[in-house]
């Protein structure tokens, strides 16, 4: 489990080291991809392919036909996010629906896969830094499954903003008093 939270900063190469203490978890090799509320996830390998799955599955299983049925009856059309589907008007579908071209976009097109250097480092792209506001200093914050890289402004406006959300949270869970 990731959890607890570490502030630490670039070297001028863009390279974040990565607290000892997420690296067994993590392991060697992982992926960064844009997160929500402009933070960055890194994800463990499996949990990488399993969520691309996810969205593979959800974005040809979401798609409309032109009679504005779905395709309730498909079943799971796709396990591997980089098999292509049987039906290719499903594709064509998916790819003139708005939504699904933003999820992907997001999702797939700002995903890379990372490897720890023997200083235990991970190289940030460039468009990921951008995208998440990040200059020099980066708060890394362990969710369970996943890091978040977030700027500090940023994480500090997320704490401040979302106080309602935790409380409604708990109290949707029953775990209030």
């Amino acid at each position: 489990m990731l959890d607890g939270n570490y502030q630490h900063r670039l070297d001028d190469k863009g390279r974040l080291t990565v607290p000892s203490e997420f690296r067994y978890e993590l392991g060697r090799r992982f992926y960064i991809t844009r997160g929500h509320d402009q933070c960055l996830y890194v994800l463990k390998e499996e949990h990488y392919k399993a969520l691309s799955a996810t969205i593979a599955r959800a974005v040809l299983t979401s798609v409309l036909p032109r009679d504005g049925s779905r395709y309730e009856d498909m079943g799971p059309l796709i396990m591997d996010p980089f098999e292509r589907p049987s039906d290719p008007l499903i594709s064509v579908r998916a790819m003139f629906n708005d939504y699904v071209r933003v999820l992907q976009r997001h999702f797939f097109g700002d995903s890379f896969e990372v490897n720890l250097d023997n200083q235990g480092r991970i190289f940030i792209p460039e468009s990921l830094r951008r995208y998440a506001g990040i200059d020099k200093d980066v708060v890394i914050v362990g969710v369970g499954d996943r890091l978040e890289l977030w700027s500090p402004e940023k994480w500090d406006e997320e704490m401040t903003s979302s106080v309602e959300k935790l409380r409604l949270a708990i109290e949707g869970m029953g775990l209030h008093r």
